[in-house]
């Protein structure tokens, strides 16, 4: 029968630019400013409807953070539906506690896939996370925490709707953390 499919992982973004490369005149020096700050941390299920649940965590992403996530998230689901969440094997995607949530979550028709090692070109998301630091984002961006934020989310919804034709739809949980700005970002 028919499943819905998601892939879930995280990123973690902060003042710190990702700068890959660039160019510069020989003799010259190309410098960014930059400063440290904690980072922004998102997790989020997309799916290839373009629909694309985020949470803004603040702190770090453990297992437990990961399973109140996905028990948010999956209380937004239809019971009658298979879902299936493919993502990878990172400590707190496998860890214990996660891994007991794993049984309740099958019962309620959701159904976890954890990827092979070491195949991240496997999980749309983790290309979506790519784009997102390295392409996407403007320098100016990294100027203060709410400017990156503000971009992160204009970027990244922008985009997908160029590509797409339409945007990219869900804000989930400002439990877990959002700015004071989020709401009017969005």
């Amino acid at each position: 029968g028919d499943i819905v499919l998601y892939f879930f992982d995280e990123s973690g973004l902060s003042l710190v630019p990702n700068v890959p490369y660039c160019w510069q005149k020989k003799g010259e020096t190309v410098e960014l400013d930059s400063s440290k700050s904690k980072p922004i941390n998102v997790v989020g299920f997309l799916r290839r409807n373009n629909s694309f649940p985020f949470y803004f965590v603040d702190g770090s992403v453990d297992s437990v953070t990961v399973v109140a996530v996905f028990e948010d998230f999956i209380s937004t689901l239809d019971p009658g539906r298979k879902s299936v969440i493919v993502m990878d094997n990172a400590p707190p995607h496998t860890s214990a506690y996660f891994q007991e949530n794993e049984a309740v979550w099958k019962k309620r028709n959701v159904e976890i896939c954890h990827l092979s090692t070491y195949s991240p070109e496997l999980n749309i998301i983790e290309i979506l996370w790519r784009f997102v630091k390295y392409r996407w984002l403007p320098f100016d961006a990294y100027f203060s925490l709410e400017t990156l934020e503000k971009e992160l989310i204009r970027e990244t919804t922008d985009t997908i709707e160029q590509h797409e034709g339409y945007r990219p739809t869900g804000w989930m949980s400002p439990w877990l953390s959002n700015s004071k700005i989020t709401p009017d970002l969005l």
